[in-house]
């Protein structure tokens, strides 16, 4: 049996094509780099992820991510091209689908001899609904159910990011700088709702109390602690004194009249402040702190009108 073998060139043309017709049947995005970040090969699919049918550079494709994510793609492509495979994530604007979400997976290419790195593999994947599950699971997670403020967790993790950014960049109570305020808040005599009007009443009243809460503060982060008690986080109040000035600004619109079980009543609250500018204070302490002065704003309400709650 005679056997007719192909020629070198023959044999690398049928390899080259059938990778190519591989590449073109992935269903994501594919583009090979050198090192200059040129463009040697892309497939279909890629045009149809960036919504750019053409480019001779790797820009060309993936321009439109804003400057944050321009950032983080930069610094994959030096790790890539340094001889490291990576990953990330990033936004890109299609032209015709609007904002998306992309999964980008780096793969460093090497040269023959194993030594050096003479480009790169890119594939590319459009993880815009995965993004937006993923996202709204992670909502859910840190959203309480019945006010749609920031749970427990989330506003105490909330609140920790907030000193941990250095938010003051000075010592507690020094004029000039900027802190956080924290904003413990109470209702007033709130079983009495329950027992007079029932729990659905009781559930109105909460879920009001954080939208005025929520639609009063900018800047600021709003979480129920649990039952009656509601912390509002703010970042950015440059003294001890505005944070005040907010905490009263709150407390009269929390108890602005609302209408219960046929009858308008007016919701009482009493409120605890706390403020620091130190970066290195203790969330903790800070929690600690305003629902002291929270009970001691009750205390003085109660002798006020001689009652308690």
């Amino acid at each position: 049996m005679l056997l007719i073998d192909r020629p070198p060139i023959d044999r690398t043309s049928v390899s080259s094509r059938l990778l190519r017709r591989l590449a073109e049947a992935l269903p994501m995005g594919i583009a090979q780099i050198d090192t200059d970040r040129r463009i040697v090969f892309s497939n279909g699919r890629l045009a149809e992820v960036t919504g750019q049918p053409d480019g001779e550079h790797l820009a060309d494709l993936l321009g439109s991510a804003p400057p944050a994510d321009q950032a983080v793609l930069e610094r994959a492509l030096q790790t890539v091209l340094g001889g490291d495979d990576t990953e990330i994530e990033l936004s890109l604007i299609h032209p015709d689908r609007g904002a998306r979400r992309c999964g980008v997976i780096l793969s460093a290419l090497a040269g023959r001899t194993g030594y050096g790195t003479t480009g790169a593999l890119l594939c590319v994947t459009d993880i815009t609904d995965e993004a937006q599950v993923r996202a709204e699971i992670l909502r859910r997670a840190a959203q309480d159910a019945l006010t749609g403020c920031l749970n427990r967790a989330a506003i105490l993790d909330e609140l920790t990011a907030a000193v941990a950014d250095g938010t003051g960049g000075g010592d507690a109570g020094t004029a000039g700088t900027a802190g956080v305020a924290v904003l413990f808040f109470d209702l007033d005599r709130f079983k009495n709702v329950n027992d007079t009007h029932g729990h659905a009443a009781g559930d109105r009243l909460l879920v009001t109390v954080a939208e005025r809460l929520r639609r009063n503060t900018r800047d600021a982060h709003v979480g129920r602690l649990g039952g009656d008690e509601f912390l509002v986080v703010a970042r950015g109040v440059p003294s001890s004194e505005q944070a005040e000035v907010l905490g009263k600004r709150l407390e009269r619109a929390v108890r602005r009249p609302l209408k219960l079980g046929g009858a308008v009543t007016r919701p009482g609250a009493s409120v605890g402040v706390a403020w620091s500018a130190d970066p290195t204070v203790e969330p903790a302490t800070l929690v600690a702190a305003a629902d002291a002065a929270m009970y001691e704003a009750k205390k003085r309400r109660g002798a006020r009108s001689g009652t308690t709650r």
